[in-house]
């Protein structure tokens, strides 16, 4: 349902990114900085090319949502946070691939906008999970038939898990204590 309004709202105001990118960038964001406020996020994605209207009436409560909702389930420390993709786990493949090489470049963008010190505040198992966010969001998203498509899939399910605990991961590491106690 969630990806399903997103979609409407953005196709209402003509904007051409994904709301896999766009939640990708929330959580870039907030895994450096619990604290990112709702405006900050917003700011960022009107460089996406989100026109500042997509914040205003029942657009800005889908967005609003969006955000109170990761604020959330990043901020519990729970493993039970995953990236906003696709609906349908047994949906097409390939248009599942292209929402989580989507979501990993946004995620990418969000760390970078941060200025984090990162050799600093991530261990080194912090820093490989960034590599390896980086290198997924350039697969290949070329649909397979057959036993490689079963591969990629069992593959694909394995990927999901680890970008959910990697982010889990990187805000233990970065964000204190105390800004994660504030959220509750």
């Amino acid at each position: 349902m969630r990806v399903k309004q997103l979609r409407k709202t953005l196709d209402k105001h003509r904007v051409s990114c994904s709301c896999h990118e766009l939640h990708g960038l929330l959580c870039g964001m907030l895994a450096v900085n619990i604290s990112t406020e709702f405006g900050k996020w917003t700011e960022e994605m009107c460089n996406f090319g989100m026109d500042p209207d997509c914040f205003r009436g029942t657009s800005a409560t889908v967005w609003r949502s969006l955000f109170d909702d990761t604020v959330t389930q990043l901020g519990d420390g729970d493993l039970h946070f995953r990236p906003l993709l696709h609906e349908d786990p047994m949906g097409d493949y390939g248009v599942r691939m292209h929402a989580l090489t989507d979501w990993c470049s946004g995620f990418m963008y969000g760390v970078g906008v941060s200025g984090a010190d990162f050799e600093k505040n991530l261990s080194a198992d912090g820093r490989k999970f960034l590599a390896d966010v980086s290198e997924i969001s350039s697969a290949d998203c070329t649909t397979l038939s057959g036993d490689g498509q079963k591969k990629n899939e069992v593959a694909y399910d394995g990927v999901v898990e680890y970008l959910g605990v990697g982010v889990v991961m990187m805000c233990d590491e970065v964000v204190s204590r105390k800004d994660r106690k504030r959220l509750h």
